[in-house]
């Protein structure tokens, strides 16, 4: 039977210190609860077909905006994040563009395993109670739930920012029975009156403050859309092949970011010496050498050389 007297401050200082000396570089907290402004948000969304080409998001609607469902007698929701940024150094000799977080180790790999290591060690200290966590593998709304665990604020590209840290940053979600301490939701407005985001995206994907049209957004493009190149010829990639960070770039919130200290996730030498001949003529033996733990392998190769196809049209 679980205890009645929980120290729910002394745990959630317990769980924010552990985050931390497993690499995590924010830890909050929030309560478990329907969201009910963001369930708006999502309806709208999904209502006007912005979700072009991620038919996964018309599923499980309910469990998106209830964590609740998706684990009985969660009370608590514990958001971790983790900064992937790897520095300014970075000088590509490509036109074929690839994500900042994709440079390095998957990073669904790197923040499982050290959630689960700090599942562990917290239930060493907290037994009996229940965890679970997630990165991208559950119909959670991670940025949604940073906000209420006042990590920051979603700006108008629809990406987490972190005040004086940026955007450059992974989460993970621990879903959990034990009553915590929670965190003051983040309120901050971070954007005011910037539109950099929006007026730099080359593909106009940003439709509004926090909406995205997945259906132009060249993330998405470039990773979701599964077509072969005969059907998609007219797709303007603008050089990336792997991901997008143009409204990153564009924020002002960025020029705080410093390179992370996961060393999972150092670029790999590869993308330092790579040039456009070396990425046209690549094998598909040498993709699954290069990048067998890289985010790249989700697209695997035939999809890579479709973008790369599709940025010479």
């Amino acid at each position: 039977m679980k205890s009645l007297n929980i120290d729910k401050a002394g745990n959630s200082l317990l769980i924010k210190k552990e985050a931390l000396i497993q690499g995590f570089d924010y830890c909050g907290i929030a309560e478990a609860a329907e969201l009910h402004a963001e369930s708006r948000i999502l309806d709208h969304w999904l209502k006007n077909s912005f979700h072009s080409g991620l038919p996964y998001m018309e599923k499980n609607r309910a469990k998106r905006t209830d964590p609740r469902l998706i684990m009985e007698g969660t009370k608590s929701i514990i958001v971790l994040a983790m900064n992937y940024f790897p520095g300014k150094t970075i000088r590509q000799n490509t036109r074929y563009r690839v994500a900042r977080y994709a440079l390095g180790d998957d990073y669904h790999t790197v923040l499982s395993g050290k959630s689960e290591k700090l599942i562990s060690e917290i239930q060493k200290k907290l037994a009996p109670y229940s965890f679970m966590s997630f990165v991208d593998s559950a119909p959670l709304m991670e940025k949604a739930w940073a906000v209420r665990a006042g990590l920051g604020k979603i700006g108008k590209n629809g990406l987490l920012i972190i005040p004086d840290a940026g955007s450059y940053f992974s989460l993970c979600i621990i879903i959990t029975d034990l009553p915590l301490q929670y965190d003051e939701p983040f309120t901050r407005d971070l954007c005011g009156t910037c539109n950099k985001c929006i007026t730099a995206c080359p593909a106009s994907a940003i439709v509004s403050a926090g909406i995205i049209d997945a259906g132009n957004c060249l993330a998405a493009l470039t990773i979701e859309t599964k077509n072969n190149t005969d059907e998609t010829t007219g797709i303007k990639l603008h050089n990336r092949i792997f991901g997008c960070d143009i409204c990153q770039e564009a924020c002002p919130w960025n020029k705080f970011a410093r390179p992370a200290t996961e060393k999972g996730f150092d670029p790999y030498p590869f993308f330092k010496k790579v040039n456009d001949e070396q990425w046209e003529n690549m094998t598909e033996e040498e993709f699954n050498r290069l990048f067998s733990k890289s985010p790249l392998k989700r697209m695997n190769y035939k999809g890579i050389m479709r973008n790369i196809q599709l940025n010479k049209i």
